[in-house]
């Protein structure tokens, strides 16, 4: 499986602040950010506290299931934001996107020349034969345009412990998120 080098990652204290410092140094302020409703309603304010602005591209209905509504993401890119802020998998959903999905969701990102950062605190609650994909390892424009927010608080019931990381794979992303000040890491627990 996919494992990030440690030289790639930062600790924090929860997956709240990977996404909100992420977003202060890739966006400026009043800059539009997509998220997918239905989704995890702190979005909607995690989003203000960083400065950027709430673009709504919801999820679409198939009927039976629920997928990423690439067109509108494009879209909604090509309007004026500047990235997306993904849950993955979806909360409060439990949608696993395909990698298809995600890979042309990397592409029309990269097009635009945007960012995403990808929530993937419930990555290890899969339904037994239903397999995970990280966004990082979709496409080499992924691992150059992203940041994974990844924490065991959810799957393993360790929110007391304060702790989760930022995750890069691209030079960009990486210079990024190692000159984020080190107060950033020094809040995480210590058992963490």
């Amino acid at each position: 499986g996919w494992a990030p080098s440690i030289e790639r990652m930062r600790v924090t204290t929860d997956v709240s602040v990977v996404i909100v410092e992420s977003l202060r140094r890739l966006t400026a302020p009043g800059d539009g950010v997509i998220i997918m409703p239905p989704v995890y309603p702190p979005f909607f304010d995690l989003l203000p506290e960083a400065g950027a602005t709430v673009v709504e591209v919801p999820l679409l209905d198939t009927g039976s299931s629920y997928e990423i509504d690439l067109a509108g993401i494009d879209r909604a890119l090509a309007n004026g934001a500047r990235g997306v802020l993904l849950c993955h998998p979806h909360n409060p959903l439990g949608l696993l996107h395909s990698r298809e999905q995600l890979t042309e969701l990397s592409r029309i990102v990269a097009r635009h020349r945007g960012f995403v950062v990808s929530d993937e605190i419930h990555a290890p609650l899969t339904h037994r034969g239903q397999q995970f994909v990280p966004y990082l390892t979709v496409s080499d424009e992924a691992r150059e345009h992203a940041i994974a927010a990844e924490s065991g608080s959810k799957s393993f019931n360790l929110a007391g412990l304060k702790t989760a990381f930022f995750v890069a794979e691209g030079d960009r992303m990486t210079k990024l998120i190692q000159s984020l000040p080190e107060e950033i890491s020094f809040r995480a627990g210590l058992f963490g």
